[in-house]
């Protein structure tokens, strides 16, 4: 049994001797979080970021082929942004990926809805390894030079640019579905009973 994401965020995340969370994967709406995600031999937790709908589902071995691959892409993009050295530059790349891999995309760039992500500062400051304090001055300085510009409805538009590597997220797939349940944000889809979806802490 797999979950596909019909709305919703949700994140792995394992953690450093200082308690510091560090990201190892994100899923967004349509992707399939496999059965075995939680076999990894380090510390980890999957929970949602924002409220999350899933549907069970039996994935084809394409499916799970493309979304393993999808997951591999995905979580070096993360790593290799983390390895940024300059703050400004890695808070700058973590958003244009994400609004890539999540947003919209309009004639002007890719837009980005904080509120529907749940993209706090804290959250924010959690994904890139940076304090909430370095997030907060940085994005303003974004904004003082139109290089991540608020709209009037709340997204943050990241201005057009060579769109980072990696796989967009898959088609929602249903037609297979078996199960749907709700989660609220920092909750674990294990919480609900979610078969083959059980965070680990080896």
């Amino acid at each position: 049994m797999a979950w596909c994401i019909s709305d919703g965020y949700v994140r792995q995340v394992t953690w450093n001797e200082d308690t510091e969370l560090i990201t190892l994967m994100l899923w967004g709406p349509g992707d399939l979080i496999l059965g075995s995600q939680a076999t990894f031999e380090c510390r980890n937790e999957t929970t949602t970021i924002s409220h999350v709908s899933l549907e069970g589902h039996s994935p084809t071995d394409v499916e799970r082929h493309d979304a393993l691959k999808r997951q591999i892409s995905r979580s070096m993009e993360i790593m290799r942004i983390s390895r940024i050295r300059k703050a400004d530059d890695r808070l700058l790349t973590m958003l244009r990926w994400l609004a890539a891999q999540f947003g919209r995309v309009n004639s002007l760039g890719h837009s980005l809805s904080l509120e529907d992500m749940n993209l706090t500062h804290q959250v924010i400051a959690e994904l890139t390894g940076l304090t909430r304090v370095t997030v907060t001055k940085s994005l303003n300085k974004f904004k003082s030079l139109a290089q991540a510009i608020p709209m009037a409805n709340g997204d943050l538009l990241l201005p057009h640019r060579a769109d980072p590597d990696g796989f967009r997220p898959c088609r929602s797939v249903t037609e297979n579905s078996r199960h749907r349940q709700g989660l609220p944000p920092g909750s674990s889809p294990h919480d609900r009973g979610a078969a083959g979806y059980t965070p680990s802490n080896s």
